[in-house]
């Protein structure tokens, strides 16, 4: 007879599933590092200064959205325009890991099939914050090793630079970008 083995069977998962839900812990709320990241929510015009070689310069302007998304954890961010003469978008999420205590940021594109996520500490109301992270290259053919500074001016404008590996391997600023909101 395998009515009771079925009725076994959809019984068990269900005690077990309710002891494990008592046991989870509080969500994590936003905090005080959310609240700094906020000065980024909006849209932004931006210039882009890609410098695929440490001495060539190619300037691109491109629109940023920014928009908090999953109760205030993460900002979304959403970027359209040109780059290297081509339609670019581009997608990332940023926010402040209450438990590991840092500020993290993920990046893809269109210009790309990996994802870059970024990671590093930086005090509520920095100024300047830098972050180190990897995602593979085609270039280079495997994983390499990029930092970003992010510098705020005002509740206005703020600018970021990338330094990645270069011609030789040596690291070079590869990308400038400038924001102004719109």
């Amino acid at each position: 007879m395998k009515f009771p083995v079925v009725l076994f069977c959809l019984v068990l998962p269900a005690t077990i599933h309710g002891q494990q839900s008592s046991k989870r812990p509080e969500p994590i709320y936003p905090d005080e590092e959310h609240k700094q990241l906020s000065r980024l929510v909006g849209c932004w015009e931006v210039l882009i200064k890609a410098l695929f070689e440490p001495s060539k310069i190619q300037e691109e302007w491109a629109s940023l959205e920014t928009k908090w998304i999953l109760d205030g954890r993460y900002l979304q961010q959403e970027v359209k325009g040109t780059m290297a003469g081509q339609p670019y978008e581009g997608m990332g999420l940023m926010g402040y890991d209450n438990v590991m205590k840092e500020r993290f940021a993920t990046w893809a594109d269109s210009m790309s099939t990996g994802i870059l996520v970024m990671r590093g500490k930086c005090p509520a109301d920095a100024k300047k914050c830098s972050t180190k992270g990897q995602t593979s290259d085609a270039v280079a053919g495997k994983m390499v090793t990029y930092t970003e500074t992010t510098t705020f001016t005002d509740d206005n404008h703020f600018s970021f630079e990338m330094h990645g590996p270069g011609p030789g391997g040596k690291q070079f600023k590869m990308m400038e970008i400038v924001y102004t909101r719109e």
